[in-house]
């Protein structure tokens, strides 16, 4: 257009001269028509200028694109491709053209890619499938296939293709899918909550336990399955979740839906999201009842046994100790009536006969608090008091309340065995010289206390004591679906506090 513009300008200047007209009207025309090629130069240039930059722009965002990008040719060879379609390949991008894509599959996935790219007819506008690559490094990728079919002019099809690196995805819904096939197939209950305690997920092993399926039991807060008449239990469980504290075999009582108690062993692990915020917890429960009444058989047959032995020891071998003892008086008697210098002998041989009549006799009184205490267990707790200010010199005072009288003979054995090892625990470890027995209840819990005041011990190691006695402390507590709390005294000393329902 503007030789043609140019050309006519020129004409019309050269027919004005021949015609003597005035050339400065040609002139000023040609004036203006350069100013104005000079301004449609200057924005030639600047779109050109703007066209490269755009192009190197789209060309870095291609290039560097985290998606691989290829395009192939009619006969699936790679006529081009970016840097991520590079090193998911396994190649430098400058060897990428001209290399068979299929080359760089495992057979069964070649065959694959096949008839994918083969699928596609002329109306087909895009696909996408899953393959695998095993670049030169032998790693097997898994990715995400998206093909385009296109044109250039009248050639044949090309394909311009994206590829998403899944392997991270499939490999975590594998993982997924065996961890939910061991949760579903597990005996226990797992059940999922969320930071209130709220039931998310529960598995066939809680249905089985509990007596009720997944969808009766999701958004049931999780203290549901524990009795009422256990609320500090309750309020330790939802205290650990809102916390994301980790409990370990945690002995408790829970309830089935037919009311049916269960004696069960909760492990509580807090869950994460991916911002690392808090978002609930995994609770695994282990129904142990059957394991529970095996034991306290097992208890039962071994207290049973301690109080054959203690009254066999007192009603045998003590009274042997005691008749022996009487002679070897009577001995000492006529021999001092004597002037015999055996007589010296004779006393030590009594003395000696009485100091083990004495041990036979405590002995059997630790094998037989119930049978020697008729008042049940406050006159147990007040003959172990005694013996303990006898035998050590610590002043051990107990205090029971009228209205917490225990009738069960199982439930007081075990309260008292609980109480003789708090005391024993303070005069060894804590060095006491004073230790005070309660024994009280209140509406719906029965108490029993053990304070002293000794050296105390600090509250984070409380947790790491590992002690046998520490230990039958706890078992005791379990067994008797109690809950033992012990902390270190402002006042200085312990106190333990074992509560059960009552």
């Amino acid at each position: 257009m503007d030789d043609e513009r140019w050309n006519q300008l020129r004409e019309q200047a050269e027919q004005m001269l021949r015609e003597g007209k005035d050339a400065e009207e040609a002139l000023y025309d040609l004036e203006v028509f350069q100013t104005e090629l000079s301004i449609q130069n200057e924005e030639l240039r600047n779109a050109v200028k703007a066209k490269s930059e755009a192009w190197r722009r789209y060309y870095e965002l291609y290039n560097e694109a985290p998606v691989a990008y290829l395009t192939l040719d009619a006969d699936s060879r790679i006529k081009e491709g970016n840097q991520a379609a590079a090193r998911l390949l396994g190649k430098e991008k400058a060897t990428l053209n001209g290399e068979a894509l299929s080359a760089f599959c495992p057979r069964d996935q070649a065959d694959r890619l096949h008839l994918f790219l083969r699928s596609f007819d002329e109306q087909t506008e895009k696909k996408s499938c899953e393959l695998c690559f095993q670049p030169p490094t032998g790693q097997i990728v898994e990715t995400l296939v998206e093909a385009t079919p296109f044109r250039e002019k009248d050639g044949p099809h090309l394909f311009r293709m994206t590829l998403v690196d899944i392997t991270e995805k499939k490999q975590g819904e594998r993982a997924q899918r065996l961890l939910a096939g061991i949760v579903n197939a597990s005996n226990e209950g797992i059940i999922s909550v969320d930071v209130a305690g709220k039931i998310c997920s529960w598995n066939p092993g809680a249905e089985k336990m509990f007596g009720v399926s997944e969808s009766k039991m999701l958004n049931q807060p999780l203290t549901s399955l524990i009795p009422a008449s256990f609320p500090r239990e309750r309020e330790a469980l939802l205290e650990a979740i809102r916390k994301g504290k980790e409990i370990k075999d945690y002995q408790i009582v829970t309830q089935s839906q037919s009311n049916a108690s269960v004696d069960a062993s909760i492990t509580v692990s807090p869950l994460y999201d991916e911002a690392g915020a808090l978002s609930g917890a995994a609770v695994l429960i282990r129904d142990v009842t059957e394991r529970r009444r095996l034991e306290r058989e097992v208890l039962s047959v071994v207290e049973r046994e301690q109080r054959r032995i203690g009254q066999d020891l007192h009603d045998g071998l003590g009274q042997m100790l005691a008749g022996l003892s009487y002679s070897a008086e009577t001995l000492e008697s006529k021999l001092k009536s004597q002037n015999d210098a055996l007589a010296e002998q004779s006393q030590a041989l009594r003395e000696g006969l009485v100091e083990a009549l004495t041990l036979c006799r405590n002995i059997a009184k630790g094998y037989t608090l119930f049978n020697l205490a008729p008042s049940g267990i406050q006159g147990a707790l007040e003959l172990v008091a005694d013996r303990v200010e006898k035998e050590s010199g610590v002043r051990c005072r107990c205090h029971i309340e009228a209205e917490a009288a225990v009738r069960d003979r199982s439930l007081a054995s075990h309260l008292v065995r609980i109480a003789q090892e708090a005391i024993h625990n303070a005069i060894r470890h804590g060095k006491a010289t004073n230790v005070d027995v309660e024994l009280e209840r209140d509406q719906e819990r029965l108490f029993l206390i053990v304070k002293d005041n000794g050296h105390g011990m600090d509250p984070n190691a409380l947790d790491q004591q590992k002690g046998m006695g520490l230990q039958t402390m706890r078992y005791r507590t379990d067994m008797i679906h109690g809950f033992l709390d012990i902390q270190s005294r402002s006042s200085g000393g312990i106190i333990v506090v074992c509560s059960i329902p009552f």
